[in-house]
């Protein structure tokens, strides 16, 4: 468990917050559709972690690809999301996650969980509505 000071310190804000036994069920990408034109389409994507009571954590944003497709599948964004969020060494190192970075951006969330932890959650992904209603326009 995190120290109140640990906690307190993991947030930039004069709010103190400090979550007691509060245990990560799940993590997944979630990614939407951000642009779409002649050119093809850029897809934003961010990861995020579902705790125990119900909260879920927006654990980084920022990432994202771009295709010059003007179409899509389902199986095709899967993929994309899925190359964007694992390592670029998991065919090397076994790893099919960035675990200890992941357990660290929770961590700095003020909740307490090891890379080992998160390997036994389930990992989903979400599309947003407008990337969803562009694959539903495409079946």
């Amino acid at each position: 468990m995190l120290s109140f000071a640990r906690a307190a310190a993991a947030h930039a804000s004069d709010v103190i917050v400090h979550l007691v036994g509060v245990a990560v069920v799940g993590l997944g990408a979630w990614s939407e559709l951000a642009r779409r034109d002649q050119r093809g389409m850029d897809v934003d994507v961010h990861e995020f972690a579902v705790l125990g009571d119900g909260r879920r954590l927006t654990l980084h944003r920022g990432r994202g690809f771009s295709t010059s497709a003007t179409r899509l599948t389902a199986g095709q964004v899967e993929s994309s999301v899925l190359t964007t969020v694992l390592p670029d060494d998991a065919e090397v190192t076994g790893e099919d996650h960035l675990w200890e970075w992941l357990a660290s951006l929770i961590r700095n969330h003020g909740v307490a969980v090891t890379p080992e932890q998160l390997k036994a959650v389930p990992y989903v992904l979400e599309f947003g509505p407008r990337l969803s209603a562009l694959l539903k326009s495409e079946d």
